[in-house]
């Protein structure tokens, strides 16, 4: 399962921008994630669920971060 995908399983929406930024947000929640592709870094302004976390952790591998 990809990161988008699992972000989706949780109700997130998954928009990839022209400033090379993934936004994923939840609307109900008004939760949003940035991840600043340039800067290898993301931004998250709540608590973060396990669940969440994976799905964080999956676009990071995803993205090659990790590396």
């Amino acid at each position: 399962m990809t990161a988008k995908e699992m972000f989706e399983e949780l109700e997130y929406e998954y928009e990839w921008n022209e400033a090379n930024q993934i936004c994923v947000f939840n609307i109900d929640s008004n939760e949003w994630l940035w991840f600043y592709l340039e800067r290898k870094t993301f931004e998250y302004g709540e608590e973060i669920s396990m669940e969440l976390l994976k799905a964080i952790n999956k676009q990071v591998e995803e993205l090659g971060w990790n590396e």
